[in-house]
């Protein structure tokens, strides 16, 4: 499976909670975002599914994993 982030939307502040305009995230920091793929894929919402509504990014050409979800 493909996936790209195709906008970012916000960068979330962890001690407020705030959304704060941003057009990158630095290392540790969380953030709102569009992603595109290259099929359907299934959504669960994490906060009523732990196990399935979770994922990882994993870059195809580094294998580094640069997001979680």
């Amino acid at each position: 499976m493909l996936a790209s982030v195709t906008a970012l939307k916000h960068r979330i502040d962890i001690d407020t909670g705030a959304h704060v305009a941003a057009r990158t995230l630095d290392l540790n920091e969380i953030g709102f975002c569009n992603l595109s793929t290259n099929a359907p894929i299934a959504f669960d919402p994490y906060a009523g599914h732990h196990d399935t509504g979770a994922f990882i990014l994993i870059d195809r050409y580094t294998n580094e994993t640069p997001a979680p979800g």
